[in-house]
């Protein structure tokens, strides 16, 4: 503090030795995106999920870089710049949540290594799934939350490796959809939950071979239970929230005791 004698009293002024020092600024996304690719370009994932990056910004995988996994999810990326990763070594690309259309599967067809594929709650549709034939190495793929229809089971047949797929929270409302996911005999893991589910379609799934079916959330009720009985590959079943009396899945569990419901 320094006093200063005036007429009328003391003026004070406080003074401060030491300047306060300011908060770092935030880098932005683009900045972080670039800081990113930067540090784990040579990693085996590049991960820049609920960034806000745009297809623009996918130029940033110009540089040298060799990941087999690149997580997108929640950014915003619509498509076009997905041109940018098809000389990556790609074997997991994730875009959950992420507004890719059908133009972005235009690019993804080219990524022939890919094994794992998640566009969960994007804006692909169904038509535009037929991009993806090529994709003979495709082990599991979630479609989850997307507005697909009756191509998407039949496209099974053009991924012979295809062992986990996942359409949770979707409307396939065709009598023949799951009999084409019946008839695949790599598919082992279906992921239905929360999906439109209706008792012929449990019927043409019974037909299948699958080791472990989930269908937390649908209608399946006592009597469609009983249809998925007699699967003798099934070796887990997942049933949560669904209307089943206990009185059948005690004897449902009774029946198939090398199964876990």
């Amino acid at each position: 503090l320094i006093f200063l004698a005036g007429t009328s009293g003391y003026f004070v002024i406080t003074t401060s030795g030491n300047k306060t020092k300011g908060t770092p600024e935030t880098p932005d996304d683009v900045t972080r995106a670039k800081q990113v690719i930067s540090k784990d370009g040579n990693s085996d994932q590049i991960d820049l999920q609920n960034l806000k990056v745009t297809d623009k910004m996918l130029e940033l995988f110009a540089v040298p870089t060799k990941p087999s996994s690149v997580i997108l999810s929640n950014t915003l990326v619509i498509g076009p710049g997905l041109a940018n990763l098809i000389h990556l070594p790609l074997k997991n690309l994730s875009l959950a949540g992420s507004p890719v259309t059908d133009r972005g599967l235009e690019e993804i067809k080219h990524m022939e290594s890919l094994e794992k594929l998640n566009l969960s709650k994007t804006s692909i549709t169904d038509s535009g799934l037929l991009e993806l034939r090529p994709l003979k190495n495709l082990r599991e793929l979630d479609l989850s939350d997307d507005v697909i229809g009756a191509r998407a089971c039949a496209m099974v047949k053009y991924w012979p490796h295809l062992t986990v797929l996942k359409v949770n929270k979707t409307a396939i409302l065709s009598d023949d959809a799951f009999a084409d996911l019946a008839r695949s005999e790599s598919l082992k893991t279906l992921s239905l939950a929360d999906s439109q589910l209706r008792s012929i379609d449990a019927r043409a799934l019974a037909q299948g071979h699958f080791d472990n079916l989930i269908l937390d959330g649908t209608a399946v009720d006592d009597a469609t239970l009983n249809l998925l009985l007699p699967m003798k590959s099934l070796k887990t079943l997942s049933l949560k929230r669904c209307k089943i009396s206990q009185q059948l899945l005690d004897k449902f569990k009774a029946e198939r005791p090398d199964m876990t419901v």
